[in-house]
């Protein structure tokens, strides 16, 4: 087997927009690991929202969250890796939120806090099947009374300010943290020594398989780190422009089973 190991991005690149893993790409999923492949996630969602998909596939071994955050184990769930962002970053940026008003969630293992209750909190609820939990205060203050160090940070924002929010929020905090985005109305911030890329080469590392055995697949900015460093680096079809740059193969979207398609034609 050329390719030992296949990580995929979640959203827009093994679901499609159902949220839904096709049956192809699950038939697809079983075969390459039948055949000896391991497959995993490494996703910017919550590992708690994740995982759960992992066990349906009856995948084993780590999977990675929070862009590569979190690293657990798929069977028991034990947290195995974690990188959080510092206390005094995750305030400092909190703080310069809070006096924005931009409605943002702030994340640790397992949790996703709010400053209130509001239909971006719930819309995020019924989308990764993972309760709230209101603090009533300003996050800054959430953050320095509870000596939080945030997995992640993330704003929602108008997806047309995408760009300005990128390039404003990496001008601001650039240096202390790793800014990106996974969709067009999000800002994800996590700590400066994390990203997917790192993610899968220190998985590969755990597991003795060289890049060049690896398959990395994504859509978005924040999988061009994994897709640039695996052997063969996949974007699909309905990926943004950069990651089709960063890609050595576009396959058919999510929409018309790439995943599948990548796996039957190039992994097993």
């Amino acid at each position: 087997m050329k390719y030992k190991l296949l990580v995929a991005d979640f959203d827009d690149t093994t679901v499609d927009d159902s949220l839904i893993i096709p049956i192809q790409v699950k038939d697809s999923i079983h075969q390459y690991v039948k055949s000896g492949g391991i497959f995993t996630f490494c996703t910017g969602r919550m590992t708690e929202s994740i995982i759960k998909y992992a066990r349906e596939l009856d995948l084993k071994g780590e999977i990675m969250g929070y862009q590569g955050a979190e690293v657990a184990d798929i069977e028991t769930g034990k947290v195995l890796f974690q990188n959080s962002i510092p206390e005094e970053i995750a305030l400092y940026i909190c703080e310069y939120i809070d006096k924005t008003g931009e409605y943002y969630q702030l994340y640790d293992s397992g949790n996703f806090y709010v400053e209130k209750d509001c239909p971006q909190a719930r819309d995020y609820e019924r989308f990764t099947g993972i309760k709230m939990n209101v603090t009533n205060m300003y996050l800054s203050h959430f953050v320095k009374t509870n000596h939080v160090n945030p997995l992640k940070i993330m704003l929602r924002i108008d997806p047309k300010e995408s760009e300005k929010y990128l390039k404003d929020y990496n001008f601001l905090f650039g240096k202390l943290v790793n800014v990106n985005t996974s969709k067009k109305h999000l800002i994800e911030i996590v700590d400066k020594r994390v990203d997917k890329g790192t993610a899968v080469r220190d998985l590969c590392g755990r597991l003795r398989i060289s890049r060049e055995e690896t398959v990395c697949i994504g859509d978005s900015l924040s999988d061009v780190p994994m897709i640039e460093f695996a052997g063969l680096g996949v974007c699909v079809d309905n990926g943004l422009e950069i990651a089709k740059k960063a890609a050595s193969l576009i396959v058919p979207s999510c929409n018309q089973g790439g995943l599948s398609y990548l796996i039957n034609n190039y992994c097993i």
